[in-house]
């Protein structure tokens, strides 16, 4: 047997193509059609690195390397950070080439 969470009545892994065709029947019509499961497998990778570290969230999915998991599964932040200040800044440093 076994340590899969839903394991089919033999006790073995469901085949992708059920499980994919049973997702897709559970969340038609519900407005959560563009969770699939690798939706689910990223926000565990995201999940998993934000509260421990992105080598231990590879190793949950089973990744070779975290550097796959830092590239495809874990979710970047969707605004850089404000540094308008900062750039802002360099145009008003003179360089001894602009300065008369």
């Amino acid at each position: 047997m076994y340590d899969a969470v839903f394991a089919t009545r033999n006790g073995t892994w469901h085949q992708i193509v059920n499980v994919e065709r049973r997702w897709r029947q559970i969340r038609k019509d519900t407005g959560f059609e563009w969770v699939t499961p690798h939706t689910v497998r990223k926000t565990v990778a995201t999940l998993s690195s934000e509260a421990t570290t992105s080598e231990l969230a590879s190793r949950q999915l089973g990744h070779s390397s975290s550097q796959i998991t830092r590239d495809h599964y874990i979710a970047k932040p969707p605004i850089a950070a404000d540094l308008s200040e900062l750039l802002e800044a360099f145009g008003d440093v003179r360089t001894p080439s602009t300065e008369s």
